[in-house]
């Protein structure tokens, strides 16, 4: 791009998401807010202006000195031993190459990393899809009878960062989203955001690695160079295919509002197969759960911030060979690491929210099960499934008999988590009743049936006891797909123990796909089983995703384990549009061409 600043200056979202305020960044916004008046009345810029933001920025670069390659795309890296020797890039005026003491990796992906040869993890293990991507623009709204410019972020589909073919074709999708037939003052998109909205990519492997655990609990690092805090903000509502820690957390816990926050360790921005680079990007060191918390604009301005100083201290000599204590301190200096206490108002007027630093070095309590379970207090039912002993144990099994139907089910999903069979018969309660659950009002994330909770639960705890109920799910036609996929997760998981017959699981598979499938096709936001939209009610936007392929994947995966056949129609997916959907599928069928070209 022919500017700085990334999502905040392109991305079309300038304003703040939770993270934590200090540091260099308050300077950069003491800035914007000064030169606002250039760009329109303050009354009419909400949060920032993209364009104060980019021309900031590039002040502040002319001012330290540094030499920036606009319009420049890194095309490959020559390593040596465990330093990069050169990176080659192209530019407008031809290729380059580049030589470093030292590299800070803010590709946003990893790409520098991935060109030298690092690691890297890419998609959730359920069925490889990445977080969300957003074709945002600016649109009019009136408030108070005064035009304004509105942030519009809403979810545009999916899309694999490393493809090139893949992301012309999710910008070509997202452009089409803002087109109208009519506008009015309300509906008119004033500009498409030139940056395509990009959640998620590659995780470098990394000395440390922050887990969604940590962010609970308010683990203490004592390499700890930043503050983070959010909420589990995953836009995913398919967590039957998210991981057992993400499922347990959003349907078990009720976590997904919750607030959780922590520190970010040094360790998290070491390439672990690099000894000169640093990442300052979302390609940073954090679990696939984890991500989902850190990864809002504060969080990355902080650790370019770290990523800066550190390799000014290094002065070449390597990234672990930083003085810790020393950079610490300038980071205490510069208020990116506050040393005391702060409150969470957004002192800079920029953003929505943010996490005070006092909430991310509070670690929560655990409480007595019988008022932990009344509660539901989503951290406290997190901490009260992972204490250890059998007492505990005993209390969750004593609950399971209280008269409350949501006080017994939160009993079964923490047993479940402890993998205790005893979570079995209320758990198939719940499928078998169809039970709902849901309070009245407006529909959260993490507010699904309790019946479908059950089901994808039933994962945790796979039992061949389950198969008739299983089975009956397989044989309704009116069974909703999010009911559907959860059900094939909980046959894959039977599978995986060997504890059912295999040509009962086969046969509960294929009824499963082959009714007619109900909810497949919708807005990448749309309740699991219902069709409210979340955040976004309106139907303007135009977005529709079909993820008939997941049902078809899970069942595939299952079918290879249990050595049968697929059915030809089944491998067409191997040829979707989509790369994330060729790339998950192609390594279940017997396409090794495919496959390797869908791993690229």
């Amino acid at each position: 791009l022919p500017f700085a600043g990334g999502i905040g200056s392109g991305g079309g979202i300038h304003m703040y998401y939770f993270g934590v305020r200090g540091g260099l960044q308050e300077e950069v916004d003491a800035r914007v807010r000064a030169c606002l008046p250039l760009f329109g009345p303050s009354s009419q810029i909400r949060c920032f202006h993209p364009d104060a933001k980019k021309a900031v920025l590039d002040g502040m670069l002319a001012e330290a000195g540094v030499q920036t390659l606009y319009g420049a795309q890194l095309v490959a890296a020559r390593r040596a031993g465990r330093r990069i020797a050169e990176a080659l890039v192209a530019t407008p005026a031809g290729a380059r190459r580049i030589t470093a003491r030292g590299w800070i990796d803010a590709t946003g992906d990893g790409d520098l990393g991935a060109a030298a040869g690092c690691r890297f993890r890419y998609g959730r293990a359920g069925d490889g899809r990445l977080h969300a991507f957003t074709q945002s623009a600016g649109v009019t709204c009136m408030d108070k009878e005064k035009p304004h410019v509105e942030v519009v972020n809403f979810d545009s589909g999916f899309t694999d960062p490393d493809d090139v073919a893949d992301l012309t074709r999710a910008r070509h999708l997202g452009v089409l989203q803002h087109l109208r037939a009519q506008v009015d003052v309300c509906r008119r998109p004033t500009g498409i955001s030139p940056a395509l909205g990009l959640r998620q990519g590659r995780h470098l492997a990394t000395d440390a690695v922050l887990g969604l655990e940590d962010l609970i609990t308010r683990r203490r690092f004592a390499d700890a160079i930043a503050l983070t805090g959010a909420h589990y903000d995953n836009h995913a509502l398919d967590y039957d295919l998210e991981s057992d820690q993400a499922l347990f957390w959003t349907w078990g816990c009720g976590g997904w509002s919750e607030r959780i926050a922590g520190e970010i360790p040094y360790g998290a921005l070491l390439p672990s197969d690099l000894d000169d680079t640093w990442i300052a990007c979302r390609a940073l060191g954090v679990s696939e759960e984890a991500h989902h918390c850190v990864r809002m604009q504060r969080d990355i301005q902080r650790i370019g911030e770290v990523a800066g100083l550190a390799a000014a201290l290094a002065q070449g000599g390597g990234s672990r060979a930083v003085d810790l204590a020393a950079l610490q301190a300038r980071l205490r200096d510069s208020g990116a690491l506050p040393a005391q206490a702060d409150d969470a108002e957004d002192h800079a007027g920029m953003g929505i929210t943010t996490m005070s630093s006092a909430c991310c070095r509070a670690a929560p309590a655990a409480g007595e099960p019988a008022a932990v379970l009344r509660d539901g207090s989503p951290t406290a039912l997190w901490l009260l499934a992972h204490q250890t002993g059998e007492s505990a144990s005993a209390a969750l099994r004593a609950g399971l008999a209280d008269a409350d139907p949501a006080l017994s089910f939160r009993a079964a999903a923490l047993l479940a988590w402890r993998r205790d069979r005893a979570a079995l018969p209320r758990l198939l309660e719940a499928v078998d009743g169809a039970e709902d659950g849901l309070p009245a009002g407006e529909v959260r994330v993490d507010q699904v049936p309790r019946w479908l909770a059950a089901l994808a639960l039933l994962r945790l705890v796979p039992d061949a006891q389950a198969l008739p109920a299983l089975a009956r799910c397989a044989e309704k036609p009116g069974v909703p797909f999010r009911g559907r996929v959860a059900t094939a997760v909980a046959a894959e998981a039977l599978a995986a123990t060997g504890g059912a017959p295999p040509r009962a699981l086969a046969a509960l598979l294929h009824r499963l796909c082959s009714h007619c499938i109900i909810g497949a096709v919708g807005n990448p936001r749309r309740h699991p089983t219902r069709t409210t939209h979340l955040h976004f009610t309106g139907d303007w936007y135009g977005v529709a995703e079909d993820d008939t392929w997941v049902l078809f994947l899970v069942a595939a995966r299952t079918l290879r384990r249990l050595g049968q056949p697929l059915p030809p129609a089944w491998l067409a997916f191997a040829d979707d549009p989509r790369a994330g959907v060729r790339r998950a599928f192609a390594a279940v069928t017997d396409q090794p061409a495919k496959a390797a070209a869908a791993a690229g």
